[in-house]
């Protein structure tokens, strides 16, 4: 899915009947390009594995975001691709300032989402590492990742073949409620290869 210099795109929805399945692709499984991609919704779709654990890998990024903001990821599951679970890139001033959006702006959100590992029908859970990592953020102003108000919105980072969440040259990025190297419930680990996370180079993350 390849969505370039686009304005309120949804990709799945807010019930989990309304997601998609992404796999098998060569590149991507889903990605969003240009600083003129604005106010996309990314929520309840199953990429690189099917909601039953099985491998359906995308060869790159599960999503890759590359200059496009404001965008929600919410509420997906994103495992088993050969790159990075999430990757975000090149969310910066001159990109905010050609669209006019203040630097204080909360661009990306990620909520709610799995990475590295599937929830399976009978409540257990399955590794199915991303080759790279969990999700890297790379050269980004203004981030969220999970939310304090509510537990259901937490992020799982879990048995990626890297770091669960690494940071290069960020700011204003914000880390709340998420959990890193364990299963869903925070009760059984399931281990990144590298640090649950990992910040360079970056300013003012919480």
């Amino acid at each position: 899915i390849y969505v370039r210099n686009a304005v309120n795109t949804t990709i799945g929805g807010g019930t989990p009947a309304k997601g998609n399945i992404v796999g098998y692709n060569h590149f991507n499984g889903i990605r969003l390009f240009k600083p003129n991609t604005v106010d996309t919704t990314i929520q309840n779709n199953f990429v690189g594995v099917t909601p039953d654990g099985e491998m359906i890998a995308n060869e790159a990024d599960g999503i890759s975001i590359d200059g496009a903001a404001p965008t929600l990821v919410q509420e997906n599951t994103v495992s088993g691709n050969g790159g990075y679970g999430i990757a975000v890139s090149n969310i910066s001033e001159t990109t905010l300032r050609r669209g006019n959006r203040p630097l204080s702006l909360i661009n990306l959100k990620l909520l709610g989402n799995i990475i590295g590992i599937v929830k399976t029908a009978v409540g257990g859970t399955l590794a199915a590492p991303n080759g790279l990592g969990g999700s890297k953020f790379s050269d980004v102003i203004g981030g969220a990742i999970g939310e304090i108000a509510n537990a259901s919105l937490k992020n799982v980072f879990a048995a990626n073949n890297g770091p669960g969440l690494e940071m290069l040259r960020c700011a204003n990025m914000k880390i709340f409620g998420s959990f890193f190297g364990t299963d869903p419930s925070g009760t059984s680990g399931i281990g990144n290869v590298g640090p649950g996370v990992k910040v360079s180079e970056s300013t003012l993350t919480e």
